[in-house]
């Protein structure tokens, strides 16, 4: 009996190791990837066919005068039975394909057992087709994933099929004593060969998938530092840096044979440098061919029959328009295309979408500085018209004067506009139109306005949108008081921190009524409004809003007594052209 079960664990190491090696080709472990797709079963059909075939024909020949035959034996004696691995192949069969691959196995054992005959023959037969249907019912109700299967389960599986064998030879034997001793003889051998052997070959399986999921993990690693590469490369467009360093991180990463980045019919990077003329021109000539690969419809996929070369070309599109392509070429087994293919895909859609942002990032940018010029346009015409009113009463009381205003005027203009088109001026410029609109209230009520400044210096040379302070200025004089008050203060206050401009215009008028500070808090407006409808102020906050977003802190503190409105803006200076 220990003879008999080293000879089977020999046949079983043979079937283990064949499975081992069987698994290093790339072809064998896809198809115990996705057992359930058709070129898969195909695959395994063949395998296990071949290794029941195998196990039959490598089997230990017992016979009626209790020999041992080792050679390979393809007749058996009349009162002859066999020992081999035939329940171990027939049973992973089922067990990682189910029943498309186990009950075809399962059919081919019991014909090829047939054939060599020996002594309870139509057991063997009927004992494989038992062993293939309870292998495959085994895959269906309990396999969901072969790395998640019980090594416990399958021993137990090879066991019980093996002692289901054992049965069916006393139950289907004329002599049950010579089946009873041929049963002792065999039994715990063949148990313990073909539940090694199922542990081990099961093993062997799982162990390949984790390896192969490990090494997907360490790809996506790599495809997921890649992404984050491309999308800051690419986060300013297609620009000639961005380009450069987006084709080397492509070339770096996914070591394609060669990579080109093209826009139309001109090239504007490749990578390696040195590819020749010729190729460049073959490469040129590839175009884009979606209807090839049905299952990535945006991807372009192109093979080179002659040097077995995929070439994938990846669009980079925005708003429905490609605006380049990127074509890489590499050499690759079936195994690597499918997931080059995804990558690739992946890779063209997250690249397209970054492309598509930075175009509508570009518009967002337009349409604020349209919306921008928009409020500017609202407020000089606001100031144009109430200094004309001024000019029109000096006319009537002080004609040099009226002058001295029109010059001042003038002169405000000219810089209004110089400055028309830019929506950040320097903080110096919006003091000297504070000065001018002051000049010409001044002239008006000499004796109304006591105006205080205190401006750090330091700061003169900061961007700020342009008409902020004026506008503030603006809206002090025309509602802080009546005609017949007391005597206006206006208080202008610049300083800063290390980050922030901080500016104050404080007076000490009668204060901002409640329904007004309503309409600025709402954006709503009230053009019927005896007292003003802060359209002024609403204008200031929301252009300030616009350029600065969330780091614009604007507070308006109003009481009987007085006003004051504040803002906080980010320090910003004139970038040197």
């Amino acid at each position: 009996m220990a003879y008999l079960a080293l000879l089977l664990i020999e046949r079983v190491g043979l079937i283990i190791l064949l499975a081992y090696l069987l698994v290093r080709i790339s072809v064998f472990r896809q198809a115990i990837l996705a057992p359930q797709k058709k070129k898969s079963i195909i695959i395994l059909l063949f395998v296990f066919i071949s290794f029941v075939l195998l196990s039959n024909a490598t089997g230990v020949e017992i016979t009626e005068t209790r020999s041992i035959l080792t050679l390979s034996r393809f007749k058996l004696g009349p009162q002859s039975v066999l020992a081999n691995t035939r329940v171990l192949t027939i049973g992973m069969a089922g067990a990682i394909g189910g029943p498309a691959v186990g009950i075809p196995v399962g059919i081919v054992s019991a014909a090829f057992r047939y054939t060599q005959g020996g002594a309870h023959v139509l057991t063997y037969v009927w004992s494989s087709l038992i062993i293939s249907c309870v292998s495959s019912w085994y895959h269906v109700r309990y396999i969901e994933r072969l790395k998640n299967v019980n090594i416990r389960n399958i021993a137990l599986l090879g066991a019980s099929m093996e002692i289901v064998q054992m049965i069916l030879i006393y139950l289907f034997s004329h002599q049950k004593e010579q089946a009873l001793y041929f049963i002792q003889l065999i039994s715990v051998p063949m148990i313990f060969a073909n539940t090694l052997g199922s542990t081990v070959f099961m093993s062997i399986i799982q162990s390949t998938i984790r390896e192969v999921e490990m090494t997907r993990v360490e790809q996506t690693r790599h495809v997921f530092r890649l992404a984050t590469q491309l999308l800051r490369q690419l986060s300013h467009g297609l620009t000639d840096e961005s380009v450069e360093s987006t084709v080397t991180s492509l070339y770096e990463v996914l070591q394609p044979e060669f990579i080109v980045l093209r826009k139309q019919d001109h090239l504007l990077a490749q990578r390696p440098n040195c590819l020749s003329n010729e190729c460049l021109q073959d490469i040129q000539n590839i175009q884009l061919k979606r209807e090839e690969v049905a299952v990535f419809p945006c991807l372009g996929c192109v093979r080179n029959q002659s040097t077995n070369q995929l070439i994938l070309t990846l669009p980079l599109c925005a708003r429905e328009q490609i605006l380049g392509e990127i074509l890489m070429g590499f050499q690759s087994d079936q195994e690597d295309e499918e997931l080059l293919l995804e990558i690739a895909t992946g890779l063209s859609e997250m690249l397209s979408l970054q492309l598509t942002l930075y175009d509508a990032n570009e518009q967002v940018t337009l349409l604020k500085d349209a919306e921008i010029k928009a409020l500017q346009a609202q407020i000089n015409p606001h100031f144009f018209f109430n200094t004309v009113n001024t000019i029109a009463a000096l006319t009537r009381v002080d004609a040099k004067q009226a002058r001295e205003m029109l010059l001042e005027l003038s002169h405000y203009f000219r810089a209004n506009i110089t400055g028309a088109n830019q929506s950040k001026i320097m903080l110096q410029d919006e003091l000297k139109h504070v000065r001018a609109y002051l000049k010409i209230e001044h002239a008006r009520f000499p004796e109304r306005y006591v105006i205080e400044r205190e401006i750090d210096e330091t700061l003169l040379h900061y961007l700020i949108p342009p008409f902020t302070i004026q506008m503030l200025v603006e809206n002090a004089v025309k509602h802080a008081v009546n005609e017949h008050e007391k005597i206006q203060l206006i208080r202008i206050q610049v300083t800063g921190d290390e980050a922030y401009l901080q500016i104050a215009v404080t007076d000490n008028g009668k204060g901002i009524p409640a329904h007004i500070m309503k309409a600025i808090e709402s954006n709503a407006y009230d053009p019927n409004s005896p007292t003003g409808t802060g359209t002024g102020l609403k204008n200031v906050k929301q252009r300030l809003h616009v350029l600065y977003g969330d780091q614009l802190t604007f507070k308006i503190k109003t009481t009987s007594n007085g006003t004051t409105i504040y803002f906080k803006i980010p320090k910003e200076l004139k970038r040197e052209e």
